[in-house]
């Protein structure tokens, strides 16, 4: 077996069991992280935070709530969301997660989502409820709801004490998810922009970060460009960057594995990633594949050729700023358009045929990737469990 590559899962273990009753309990739980092992993975990236709760025994936020359910108009449904909070509720995912796959010699890194405060008067955050002016705030003054800034130090301390939560369960790092919620299209829903024309992110006028770059620089953030090349480096230097500072020295040794759009991470989305591999912020580079491709192109192999380039292009960076950090490449096994011939099914939500799976992996392994990681491994529930074993030939050859 190859000891350097690694195969790890993303996994939104609720979502699963929402659709899946035999996941919602402690022995389904069980018997689903041994189908893990027997696969060949080595790492679960295990989602505990859901649209503002958290699947954790949490001490300073809310645990998860059954007003999730509220969004259902279809009675099915709601009584599924209803069922699913209750049995998240009923016992430990976390501590239960940890055990099982530590027993089996796999890690387990919790995936928390950096801009999902929830929302509004449905599942909102305690900390946002309470402190609405440490939300992110654009050049005009408005603010994206879903999303608190890291410009504030209240806001790196409350995320860094969340974070401190999960390290006691004995977890291996922690899963920073810098994408969800900060695409363009879900800021749009909340009725502000991310970007302006020039496809420059807007937010980062906060106070302290403005009145900051008036002290050291001498100049008026409102009265230059948005674009500025020091203006968009000292947003980012003075939020994602200092967050994860900050988080490296309050929890040293623990890994941090980053999540992040492989395009435009800096100009879009204020992610340094450069400045990241030169100061050894993150252990891990992990591109996110979703929200890399149009639409209209996120079916066909040679979209996901695109994906499959990850690796080689992410190896080289690390080089280039003196790095050590590892790289994971993205390994998607489902799309949301179809029908397509590379594709099992007809309709939306299909899965991409083996062979497809197995050229994605094979030629993020030749790119150099360190782990393969797969996105979202409960899918094979949704209608499809022979995906799952055709995946266990493949997940050996690239580990041979």
């Amino acid at each position: 077996m190859n000891q350097k590559i690694k195969i790890g899962a993303m996994v939104d273990y609720f979502t699963a069991a929402f659709w899946l009753p035999e996941l919602r309990t402690r022995e389904g739980l069980r018997g689903w992280v041994g189908r893990c092992h027997d696969l060949g993975i080595t790492r679960l990236y295990f989602r505990v935070s859901v649209h503002g709760d958290f699947l954790h025994h949490t001490r300073i936020e809310r645990r998860l709530s059954t007003a999730l359910a509220e969004d259902y108009l279809d009675a099915d449904k709601k009584q599924a969301m209803l069922e699913t909070c209750e049995a998240a509720r009923s016992f430990d995912m976390l501590a239960a997660v940890t055990e099982d796959a530590h027993s089996m010699g796999m890690e387990v890194v919790p995936w928390i989502t950096l801009s999902d405060e929830g929302i509004p008067e449905v599942s909102y955050t305690e900390f946002a409820s309470a402190h609405p002016e440490f939300l992110m705030q654009d050049r005009e003054g408005k603010r994206y709801d879903r999303s608190l800034s890291f410009g504030y130090p209240e806001v790196r301390a409350y995320r860094i004490e969340l974070i401190r939560e999960l390290r006691e369960y004995g977890t291996d790092g922690v899963f920073l998810d810098f994408t969800r919620w900060l695409w363009k299209s879900h800021v749009q829903d909340r009725g502000v922009s991310l970007v302006d024309d020039k496809s420059v992110c807007l937010f980062g006028y906060d106070e302290p970060m403005v009145q900051a770059y008036r002290e050291k620089m001498g100049r008026d953030p409102y009265e230059i460009p948005n674009g500025d090349t020091d203006w968009v480096r000292f947003r980012a230097g003075a939020t994602n960057t200092q967050f994860l500072r900050e988080l490296r020295s309050a929890l040293p040794g623990f890994s941090l594995y980053a999540y992040f759009l492989p395009r435009g991470f800096l100009s879009e989305m204020l992610l340094n990633v450069p400045g990241w591999i030169e100061e050894s912020l993150v252990d891990e580079l992990c591109p996110c594949a979703a929200a890399d491709v149009p639409q209209e192109g996120r079916i066909g192999r040679w979209t996901y050729a695109l994906w499959n380039d990850f690796a080689r292009q992410f190896r080289q960076m690390v080089k280039a700023h003196k790095g050590t950090c590892r790289v994971g490449a993205p390994i998607m096994i489902s799309s949301s358009y179809g029908p397509h011939p590379d594709f099992v099914g007809a309709g939306p939500w299909s899965f991409l045929r083996p062979e497809i799976i197995e050229d994605l992996m094979l030629s993020a392994v030749r790119g150099g990737a360190d782990e393969l990681i797969f996105y979202d491994l409960c899918q094979e529930y949704n209608g499809q469990p022979e995906l799952w074993e055709s995946l266990k030939p493949i997940c050996r050859k690239a580990l041979s």
